[in-house]
């Protein structure tokens, strides 16, 4: 006989064979005591075996097609973290003599702090010793007395710890941002595996994986742990391959998991895990717990392709790449060409809130006959304002519509549009942090709760409205590309035009329209032309003489006479004019050449404008955002008209910008409740309304059926003018609301016209830049030189004057010389 010291046995894990590797509770005491699996030293670096199945024996056929889909998307091989975990710098594996302990707590709420293992401060905690005193490691003391702490420790540095944690944090964020899921998961539980029992390599693979999300507030706090939204799930990729590759089917773990009071019952999936996996040699499941990554995205996609086979296979593309991947893609609807869009469209017809052109249109108005296409394109050339179009149409249709993208963010971009547009209520986004059950319902309840009117014949009104307006535009094109009787349509007259215009700047043609000739006169005045260019250059250019603009054929002693005195007048009106034009350049100090006509012309209407601008503060038109400036100037002063005719419009008279106070839609909302609640109800509700309104600043009886839309609307309006005042604070007149809409349209009207004659003025990019900013420091720091008694007042009132004689005296020469009919 023998005697065993049972107690001092499992202290030392020893334990019976045939029996869980767990904690057994002790005979005097009931204590549990949990597993620790034995360092052992690291395996030596070997390949992968080759889990890659060959794919040159499938056949050509729909079978084998479907099982070459099934084969890439589910890997069975090594390769897959899933089957085969290793350690990394973005995973931690954690002590924790109490799994289900955690996974409790985590599905109770708690939030579970990661932290370095403490390090022994005294003999009396060296590790050894503390093993022979109590047969217990003092490690499991710490993790034990950690976790009831609500926290969970790992055996590395605090340094690399903290690394490694901010490491995973990051790579969990970019995969919920790019990939809209998550998938950081807490691996409970692994499984000892090899590929046959002569293999002296074993693989881990997890069991139970537990979503879970980190929070990290500040750099200092560090990284807590608390649990997703989404459900525990088992590793179905093991379960996958223990069918397929060992003949052991678990079906117990297809579906939700075993449950207890808090979260799911780990201790039973083991348990089940360990019958399953008993006979299987080399097999062993260990009560290990890992942080790390895992995705299942592709074993959703293979799962679809093995039990929906049949339905997937009712989708005409799905049917086309399975049995006839090599033929066109055949299809009974035609595309809609984009030149037939306004001739088989009512513009009704289509619901595009966002701007389309042809190709667009045509794309929309295809997808509304129900045919598949491809939309290709480069970047920027507007896929996603075509698909969030085709999303408004189909929307409008009375459908609905999954969208899908492998990446967030054009999932992002294309509801942002729809937002913006005023479909955002109608989005259910489930991706990225909007994919939580308690966001979705909350979606799902603002578009319920989401109720706007609008009249049918309104939009049938405004149908009309833009028919005609479109058939006028399209009468401009068809009048564009008309043939006239020379053969010839406008447009491409007006192509020569723009082609040719440094051949033909003074070209002057004698006949009195485009209709004059016929196709055979116009043959033989080309004809002429070639004979003449011919002619040409055997000669010489006859616009080089000096006598070009004398064309009269009848000659006179007085016509002699005229001519000669209406010459010398010209001469000194252009010699006045040079004197002026020195003068002004040099009163401004800006540069600049007038060479030609153009260049005089600039030059005089900057004098003009220069003049206008006295105390106007015109400046502000030259900045680098001057362009911004103006069309803010443009967009509030018809804000400003559309503020004035709302505010005009209101039931009663309210307080200055008692707007800010009063929401409109949710005045709208509760009036609409009260009057169609019961009475007496109705009454009480109804006068609470009045009575908002009248603290919120009425100063009459207020009608709210009326006021709620004038009141949202005044307040679109007034937010947008504030916003545009951050922009034209200082500008001549700005008085925020109360500003005058003529006012702020004369300064823009003004500063249109300063930018586009600087731009005249010069003729390259630094020149432009260079005149800009001398005239924008003449109009900021010297508007009292401006003044007509000033210095570049004066200079340019002479420019005007000069520039006027010099016009009449040039019409008055070109007249008798010929050139100009009077």
């Amino acid at each position: 006989l023998a005697g065993i010291d049972i107690r001092r046995a499992r202290a030392h894990r020893i334990t019976p064979l045939g029996r869980k590797l767990g904690g057994v509770s002790g005979v005097g005491d009931g204590e549990q005591h949990p597993q620790v699996e034995q360092a052992l030293e690291d395996a030596p670096p070997l390949p992968d075996f080759d889990g890659q199945v060959e794919e040159d024996g499938l056949p050509e056929t729909p079978a084998g097609r479907l099982e070459r889909w099934q084969r890439k998307l589910l890997d069975l091989s090594a390769r897959n973290p899933l089957l085969n975990h290793k350690s990394s710098k973005t995973s931690l594996r954690l002590i924790c003599p109490n799994p289900a302990l955690l996974e409790d707590g985590l599905a109770a709420g708690a939030r579970f702090a990661i932290q370095a293992v403490p390090t022994p401060s005294s003999v009396g905690q060296d590790e050894e010793v503390h093993r022979q005193r109590t047969g217990e490691i003092i490690i499991e003391e710490y993790a034990r007395a950690a976790l009831d702490k609500k926290q969970v420790l790992v055996d590395l540095p605090e340094e690399e710890l903290n690394r490694r944690a901010v490491e995973i944090y990051r790579k969990a964020q970019t995969a919920l941002q790019e990939g809209g899921a998550n998938t950081l998961y807490l691996a409970i539980g692994f499984l000892l595996w090899k590929q046959d029992e002569k293999s002296d390599r074993r693989f881990r693979a997890p069991l139970i994986l537990l979503p879970v999300t980190l929070e990290r507030k500040s750099v200092r706090s560090g990284v807590r742990m608390l649990a997703h939204d989404d459900e525990p799930r088992f590793n179905t990729t093991l379960l996958e391959m223990l069918r397929k590759d060992f003949r052991i089917d678990i079906r117990d773990f297809d579906g939700p998991l075993p449950a207890d009071v808090n979260g799911i019952d780990v201790a039973s999936i083991w348990e089940r895990m360990r019958r399953a996996v008993k006979d299987a040699p080399g097999f062993e499941v260990v009560e290990d717990v890992a942080l790390g990554h895992f995705s299942f995205a592709k074993y959703l996609m293979w799962k679809d392709l093995v039990d929906r086979t049949d339905a997937l296979r009712k989708n005409a593309v799905v049917k086309h790449l399975l049995d006839t991947p090599r033929d066109r893609y055949g299809s009974e609807i035609d595309f809609v060409e984009g030149r037939d869009i306004d001739r088989k469209y009512h513009p009704s017809e289509l619901l595009t809130p966002l701007p389309a052109d042809a190709s667009q249109m045509a794309a929309i108005a295809t997808a509304d006959r129900g045919k598949d296409f491809i939309v290709i394109g480069p970047p920027g050339t507007g896929k996603s304002q075509t698909i969030s179009n085709m999303i408004a149409h189909i929307l409008g249709q009375g459908k609905t519509v999954l969208f899908v993208s492998e990446k967030t963010a054009a999932l992002e971009v294309v509801q942002r549009r729809l937002k913006a547009a005023g479909l955002g209520q109608f989005c259910l986004e489930l991706h990225s942090n909007k994919a939580s059950k308690a966001d979705v319902l909350n979606q799902l309840r603002d578009a319920w709760s989401y109720a706007q009117h609008a009249s049918p014949s309104d939009w049938e009104r405004e149908g009309e409205r833009l028919r005609d307006l479109r058939d006028r535009l399209n009468l401009i094109v068809d009048r564009l590309h008309l043939p006239r009787r020379n053969g010839l349509t406008a447009h491409h007259a007006i192509g020569l035009k723009v082609r040719d215009a440094s051949l033909t700047m003074n070209l002057k043609l004698t006949w009195p329209s485009g209709d004059y000739h016929d196709e055979a006169g116009l043959r033989a005045l080309l004809n002429a032309v070639e004979k003449l260019r011919i002619q040409v250059a055997a000669v010489g250019s006859v616009s080089e003489s000096p006598f070009e603009m004398v064309t009269h054929d009848d000659w006179s002693p007085q016509w002699e006479v005229t001519v000669a005195e209406r010459a010398a007048r010209l001469s000194a009106s252009m010699l006045a004019l040079e004197r002026s034009c020195e003068g002004f350049l040099k009163a401004t100090g800006i540069d600049g050449l007038y060479r030609n006509m153009p260049d005089l012309q600039a030059l005089a209407d900057l004098a003009s404008i220069l003049v206008e601008c006295w105390q106007k503060q015109v400046g502000y038109a030259l900045e680098p955002n001057g362009a911004e400036k103006i069309d803010a100037l443009t967009e509030v002063a018809s804000r400003l008209r559309a503020f004035g005719d709302v505010e005009a419009s209101l039931s009663c008279p309210y307080e200055s910008m008692a707007w800010r106070n009063i929401d409109g839609d949710v005045v709208g909302r509760r009036w609409q409740a009260a009057t169609s609640a019961w009475w007496p109800k109705s009454f009480f509700a109804r006068r609470s309304v009045v009575r908002e309104l009248k603290e919120g600043g009425a100063q009459g009886v207020p009608v709210p059926a009326v006021d709620a839309p004038l009141l949202a609307r005044l307040r679109q309006e007034g937010n947008a003018i504030d916003r545009l005042g951050d922009l034209l604070t200082g500008a001549k007149g700005w008085r925020g609301h109360g500003t005058d809409p003529s006012a702020m349209l004369a300064l823009k009207e003004l500063g249109v016209r300063v930018r586009a004659v600087i731009g005249r003025l010069a003729k390259d990019s630094t020149a432009l830049v260079e005149a800009r900013a001398k005239i924008r420091t003449l109009l900021e720091n010297g508007d009292d030189l401006l003044a007509p008694e000033a210095l570049v007042g004066r200079a340019a009132a002479d420019l005007t004057n000069a520039h006027a004689s010099f016009l009449s005296a040039y019409r008055d020469f070109a007249v008798s010389a010929g050139e100009l009919v009077r």
